[in-house]
This record gives structure tokens, C-alpha cells and sequence, in this order.
């Protein structure tokens, strides 16, 4: 994925938005702009951060698993007013370090290193890297590839508790959307045939 060109060729960036998010990713290639305070103007963002929000998967052995985790609003910002959904799509986060921990044993150790690099520069799809969040002293993860569905009273409750810790800034939004519409939607590879 090259972001410049995922840039310039984006239709969910504005025209006038492109140069200074294209400045950033070439001077501050480390990311740390993405995240703002959370917004003083919206209660309520597509990629706002909450803590301890209700998350479930199944596990390999068919059982649910429900936890309460830092995550990141998935839906968008029009979905997110009272009354609109009955349901809030949610991305849980993980602590950076530990997840490298839990992986290293599956990869030799250079493989590890450039898998790092790869997480640090935003390259794998379904993980979005997030250096600076509060919680996570080593940066936390995005795990993409692990989004549900919670009713949409448990986003009310976290906007009337106060739990939000994070909106993403201008161009740290725009990365997100680039990084939901690669993981989402990219191009299929040619070896794929849909007869």
C-alpha cells in the first residue's frame, strides 16, 4: 500500500485536505498525529475511542467471549445520533507490545522484525497502528479483522459516562477511512475468478 497514491487517488479526501496529509506521512512517518483530544465540538465521531466498551467473538471452540476493552467506533458519524441505529459497529484495541509477545513465537525473529515495521508503518490491512493512546504505553492496535455489533445503549452510555478517550485528528481521520476502504474493499487479486 502506498499512501501517497492511496492519496491521490482517494475520493473520501477533500481536494484541499490532500498536500498536508501527504506532508504528514512523508515528514511524520511514525503516525503520532493521528489521534486529538476527543472532539470538544461532536459527542460522538466514526473512529472515536471508548474505554472499557462491551466487545464478544467466538472463540476456536465455538464459545462466546464477551469483554470490556478500549475500542474504536466504527460506524459512520451520520449513524451515531440518537434514534438513528439500533446497533454500533465497534473495533476492539490491543496493547502493542503485548500483541508482538503473543505473535513472536508463530515467526523466526527477522520475519518478526519486518512484521513490526510493517505494523508501525500502517501496512497490514486489518491492523491499524496507533503510537500515542491513553492506556497503552507502548501504542495500541486496531484489530479490524475483529469488528462487532453492540446495541447502540451502550454507545449512549459511554457518551453520558464520559469514557471517550480519543477522536482522530483531520488527517489521522482521513487515514482511517484509507484504511477501512484497503482492508474492506481493495482490489481482488486476479487469481480469484467469480464465474
Amino acid at each position: 500500500m502506498s499512501w501517497e497514491e492511496t492519496v491521490r487517488q482517494s475520493s473520501v479526501i477533500r481536494e484541499t485536505h490532500r498536500e498536508t496529509l501527504i506532508s504528514d506521512l512523508r515528514d511524520r512517518p511514525d503516525f503520532q498525529w493521528l489521534l486529538s483530544a476527543p472532539n470538544r465540538f461532536c459527542d460522538r465521531l466514526q473512529g472515536d475511542f471508548f474505554e472499557k466498551f462491551p466487545v464478544s467473538y467466538i472463540d476456536p471452540s465455538e464459545k462466546p467471549v464477551l469483554q470490556r476493552r478500549t475500542v474504536m467506533v466504527v460506524n459512520n458519524t451520520c449513524d451515531l445520533p440518537p434514534g438513528r441505529s439500533t446497533l454500533v459497529s465497534v473495533a476492539p484495541v490491543f496493547d502493542f507490545a503485548k500483541f508482538l509477545e503473543n505473535t513472536a513465537t508463530a515467526r523466526k525473529a527477522g520475519a518478526m522484525a519486518n512484521f513490526e515495521k510493517d505494523l508501525r508503518k500502517n501496512q497490514i490491512s486489518e491492523l491499524l497502528f496507533i503510537p500515542a493512546l491513553q492506556g497503552f504505553a507502548d501504542g495500541a492496535l486496531v484489530r479490524l479483522d475483529m469488528i462487532c455489533s453492540v446495541p447502540m445503549p451502550f454507545l449512549e452510555e459511554a457518551v453520558s459516562q464520559k469514557t471517550r478517550c480519543a477522536s482522530f485528528s483531520q488527517n489521522g481521520f482521513y487515514t482511517l477511512l484509507m484504511k477501512l476502504t484497503h482492508h474492506l474493499t481493495r482490489m481482488e487479486s486476479t487469481e480469484v475468478s467469480r464465474d
